[in-house]
């Protein structure tokens, strides 16, 4: 016969263990999240700046809504008064890695990746449309591309590569 004896101490051991457990897989889930939404956007092809702006996060569900002009244009006035847009910029011809679309995309996305929890599921996606959606068409490398774009589409098949490539 075995007898246990301090069953309540491992008890306690065993739940202080599993909510550090808990813990620190949700960091990981917020920062591999992260990285993901800074990453396509960073990486997204820009001229209005509208795709590269409009990676929308999602917790359990998806965000198919679209900001027109979120950095330029119509939205140039309301993101220079917040400090996206660097004076003496051309508001419509962004390029790769231009800061405004992606702060833009970060600081809406950014608060949503913070909200999830172990079991949740972060979806980012990206629905830009002007005269007809776009954002297929960029990722399916169906657009020609400024040389300021050098990296072209297939946003998320190059992220795809590049996430399957980091240190694990």
């Amino acid at each position: 016969m075995i007898y246990a004896s301090n069953v309540d101490q491992v008890a306690k051991d065993l739940e202080a263990f599993l909510l550090a457990a808990e813990r620190k897989a949700t960091l990981k889930l917020k920062v591999i999240g992260g990285h993901a939404l800074r990453w396509l956007a960073t990486n997204s092809p820009q001229y209005s700046g509208d795709f590269a702006a409009n990676w929308k996060v999602a917790i359990n569900g998806i965000d198919l809504t679209f900001n027109d002009h979120a950095v330029s244009a119509a939205g140039t006035a309301k993101a220079r008064s917040v400090g996206q847009i660097v004076e003496g910029h051309d508001a419509a011809m962004f390029q790769q890695g231009s800061a405004p679309a992606v702060s833009f995309s970060f600081s809406h996305g950014g608060p949503v990746i913070n909200r999830a929890r172990v079991g949740d599921t972060i979806t980012i996606s990206n629905s830009a449309v002007h005269d007809e959606p776009y954002a297929w068409k960029i990722e399916k490398n169906q657009i020609k591309f400024r040389d300021e774009n050098p990296d072209g589409g297939r946003v998320i098949e190059r992220f795809i590569t590049s996430f399957r490539n980091l240190p694990t």
